[in-house]
């Protein structure tokens, strides 16, 4: 039996929408974050408790929030350039396919042309880059996990975060990632909810 979804079925289409929801709201609250800066609009009654307010998050969040910005373009580049030199080296591996037999000779003399060719290239090097990178997407976003949220607001603003960095809502290749910020956000909501304070 296919367990391939219909495109148009009910189910697809409202998983769609929900992703291009969660998606569109994310994007806001980090626009929000990133460009609003601290006191540019004063308080002023009337939104609700939940509604996402990126004036009102504190700076340590802003900061960290630029943090992984600037980590997550970098892990996009990183993961482009690696990616680029994994292609060429599969197509390397058409022209040069490694030996089945039993003779080790021959499996020595491709394991000798396979090596002058990795070393020939960058693929170790952007293979490093990447793995830099990739340390550095986590730990930005281990900050953001740590961070405890000090109301609903700011909460509202690291859900949306996970929806961006995490949730895989846009086509931007970042590799496999455990989800920490999603961890945070599940925590500091378990606190509040228990009336624990930060």
């Amino acid at each position: 039996m296919s367990t391939t979804m219909d495109a148009n079925s009910p189910l697809s289409s409202r998983r769609g929408f929900l992703a291009k929801a969660a998606g569109v709201a994310a994007g806001s609250a980090v626009l929000a974050l990133a460009t609003i800066p601290p006191g540019a609009v004063e308080a002023a009654p009337g939104p609700s408790v939940l509604a996402l307010d990126g004036t009102k998050v504190s700076q340590e969040l802003r900061d960290l929030v630029h943090a992984l910005q600037d980590a997550d373009e970098i892990l996009i580049a990183a993961h482009a350039a690696y990616d680029a030199e994994y292609v060429r080296y599969r197509e390397w591996l058409k022209q040069q396919p490694e030996p089945t037999g039993p003779s080790r000779r021959a499996y020595r003399r491709w394991d000798g042309r396979q090596k002058k060719y990795m070393r020939g290239n960058n693929f170790f090097a952007t293979q490093d880059a990447h793995e830099v990178a990739c340390r550095a997407h986590r730990d930005a976003r281990k900050a953001i996990a740590e961070y405890r949220a000090r109301d609903m607001n700011e909460l509202a603003h690291k859900a949306c975060l996970v929806c961006v960095f995490e949730g895989g809502f846009d086509d931007k290749p970042r590799g496999y990632m455990k989800p920490i910020m999603a961890m945070g956000v599940a925590l500091d909501l378990a606190r509040m909810s228990a009336g624990v304070s930060a």
